[in-house]
């Protein structure tokens, strides 16, 4: 479809370091496994679910997605994470901490930091210029399984705050540069 066609034209061709996939993320481990060995997952501007809070459990972002990317990705690989959600993306600094991640790199404002590289997509292109704020992290898988059940898992306004607190107090990790 459109995504293929355009990473050909972008590329020039093929490439054969990536992998277009249509399907259920919640099966995404009978696709992928440990023989896969990823080393870079991009999680651009997904559908936040804040409607309901029921809802959060179907996030790219949710514990139960990460713990399954985990088993795929190398140790040491990374989790590029973009959105323009606010609740999303602080929501998802505390999955990223419960589920073995740490945080290499974040930011509020992508264009403000001057991040590079930074592929955007229209969607990017088109909030960018209202002058909305593109959140921004990139997260590293530490080697260590983390001891957290996603099935018991809820992230009350409670469990949130005093989560983002300990997240913040570590520091942010937002290089003066902007460059990574």
């Amino acid at each position: 479809g459109d995504a293929r066609r355009n990473i050909v034209k972008a590329c020039g061709g093929a490439p054969e370091n990536a992998k277009i996939l249509l399907t259920d993320i919640c099966l995404i481990g009978r696709v992928f496994g440990p023989e896969d060995d990823a080393e870079r997952i991009y999680i651009n501007f997904c559908n936040p679910w804040t409607e309901r809070p029921k809802h959060a459990k179907r996030r790219l972002t949710h514990p139960r997605q990460l713990l399954q990317y985990r088993t795929f990705l190398r140790n040491g690989g990374e989790i590029w994470f973009k959105t323009d959600d606010g609740t999303l993306y602080e929501d998802s600094l505390v999955y990223f901490d419960l589920c073995g991640f740490e945080q290499v790199y974040r930011t509020e404002d992508l264009h403000r930091a001057g991040f590079q590289p930074n592929y955007m997509s229209e969607h990017e292109i088109r909030y960018s210029e209202a002058g909305v704020p593109i959140k921004f992290a990139i997260f590293r898988k530490k080697p260590e399984a983390p001891d957290f059940d996603p099935t018991r898992y809820r992230l009350t306004p409670g469990v949130r705050a005093q989560a983002l607190e300990r997240i913040r107090r570590l520091g942010t990790a937002e290089p003066e540069t902007g460059a990574f």
